[in-house]
């Protein structure tokens, strides 16, 4: 009778549970524990002299029980379940799209190689231009040089010239001014 009213509830389970239970194996251990509780129960009323109610209900409540931590069991099941689905899923797609990268990688590596070796050229170009600049550079800066010690030869002439002019303008003043005293009188005599 244990084992029919086990097998009643666990069958009611069944159909809940996303998966198969052991119906015959769970009432068949629900009716063991049901009657070694009952045996400890009549052992304990000899020993102690107290009585421990055991009742047909207690069975049941113990096959529900038992039903739930298995439909507990198995909801947790199909969690991990569905994430290592999920998981695997996903890893899948990536794998998709690496795999797709990677062709494309593959069709673009003769572009790349072309590109590289196009930038490569440019810094040949670059550097050798950079040369060019710095020789040009220092010839710059010889002319440079050169300017700015002709330019001082040519500042030190003229500060002598100006000096020099500055020198003889008393003495050419003085002459203008003896020239204007002369009359038409000294200017023929002069030329006679």
């Amino acid at each position: 009778a244990l084992v029919a009213v086990a097998t009643a509830h666990l069958q009611a389970q069944q159909e809940l549970s996303s998966g198969p239970l052991p119906i015959n194996g769970l009432a068949s251990a629900s009716s063991q524990a049901y009657l070694l509780a009952m045996s400890a129960a009549e052992t304990y009323l000899r020993q102690q002299g107290r009585h421990v109610y055991i009742s047909p209900t207690m069975h049941r409540d113990f096959v529900r029980l038992y039903a739930r931590i298995i439909r507990e069991k198995d909801d947790h099941l199909s969690l991990v379940r569905n994430r290592l689905n999920w998981g695997l899923l996903r890893l899948n797609n990536s794998y998709e799209v690496v795999r797709e990268l990677e062709q494309e990688l593959f069709a673009l590596q003769p572009e790349l190689d072309v590109k590289s070796e196009k930038t490569q050229q440019l810094l040949l170009k670059v550097a050798k231009d950079a040369d060019r600049a710095g020789a040009i550079r220092l010839v710059v800066e010889a002319e440079k040089q050169s300017v700015n010690e002709q330019s001082s030869r040519i500042q030190a002439l003229t500060n002598e010239a100006k000096a020099e002019f500055e020198a003889v303008m008393p003495e050419f003043r003085a002459a203008v001014k003896a020239v204007e005293k002369l009359d038409k009188k000294d200017i023929q005599e002069i030329k006679s």
